[in-house]
């Protein structure tokens, strides 16, 4: 990140700063909204408690993009300040959070801890919300590659929800309607949502994810889905 301050900008009687991110590559909360200023998109990004991490703005369409990481894709165009990403500046270094390491493929970087042990889907959840994290999300197949250096099942991030009749990854986002399905799903896979409503990591045939019942036992993967490298 640079070094510099951003603005200080007040929304629900807190200040927020955020600083300007030199990496320009946004996780997104699949969540954009219309904002007429830079400083109108900050304080959507800030009035979201804890949520929000990142936001970018388009001068352009006057469209706010919402996130909640930030990894590193370095670009040399300073000049163009429409797609400038901004991160909060209290997000923790991934090496100083308990366990926590930075893993990377090519590009795409995460902030991971490998559980040791078996649980079922809730509780592996619920053990990374403890840490300040979330189960491991695969929104770019870089971070599949990364566990695909692993010959362990695990938990990951994504559940069927029954109520609403789609996938959501651990954060809230939607699952895109894409061809990505089969990008990082098995081939046939998933097969029985509402039955089989939680996703793991495979280890067998492609090594990619599939559905399975939430009681069953697997060890998990947590990341801090905005966190600083350095």
């Amino acid at each position: 990140m640079s070094s510099g301050i951003f603005a200080c900008i007040e929304a629900s009687n807190k200040i927020s700063q955020y600083e300007k991110c030199s990496h320009k590559s946004l996780d997104s909360l699949n969540l954009t909204l219309e904002s007429e200023s830079l400083f109108q998109c900050a304080r959507q990004c800030s009035s979201i408690d804890l949520i929000c991490k990142t936001f970018s703005y388009s001068s352009a369409t006057n469209e706010c993009s919402l996130g909640t990481c930030v990894t590193t894709k370095p670009t040399n165009d300073t000049n163009d300040n429409s797609v400038d990403i901004y991160v909060s500046s209290n997000v923790p270094k991934c090496d100083e959070v308990d366990g926590f390491t930075v893993m990377s493929y090519g590009l795409v970087n995460a902030c991971v801890w490998f559980s040791n042990y078996t649980t079922n889907y809730d509780n592996a959840s619920k053990a990374c919300i403890s840490k300040g994290a979330i189960l491991y999300t695969v929104k770019q197949i870089g971070k599949l590659y990364i566990l695909q250096r692993f010959k362990e099942k695990y938990w990951i991030g994504l559940t069927y929800r029954v109520n609403e009749k789609l996938y959501r990854w651990s954060d809230g986002a939607l699952f895109p309607n894409t061809s990505y399905w089969k990008d990082i799903f098995s081939s046939g896979e998933p097969n029985y949502p509402g039955y089989e409503n939680c996703v793991q990591y495979y280890i067998m045939g492609s090594q990619t994810l599939n559905d399975i019942i939430c009681n069953t036992l697997l060890k998990y993967v947590c990341e801090i889905p905005c966190f600083v490298e350095k």
